[in-house]
């Protein structure tokens, strides 16, 4: 798999201010190994993903959505 390439700053630029707009904020943050067998086993990522970071970082978004955001002000 090939690294992904640097965005250039005005892609960089233009994804800040959408990001900024919807109030969201962007972080990094270090997944560990035994958590890609539980994404897999949510239906969020699938198995032939593991190295993908992309599909795992689209994962982490869609579970922190479903988790987190989609609780409402329940918990």
């Amino acid at each position: 798999m090939t690294p992904p390439r640097p965005l250039p700053a005005a892609e960089k630029q233009r994804r800040y201010r959408e990001r900024q707009k919807r109030g969201a904020i962007s972080v990094r943050v270090d997944v560990p190994p035994q958590a890609i067998p539980a994404l897999v086993a949510l239906g969020l990522l699938y198995e032939h993903q593991p190295g993908d970071r992309q599909a795992i970082r689209a994962a982490v978004e869609r579970y922190i959505s479903e988790t987190l955001v989609g609780r409402g002000s329940d918990g």
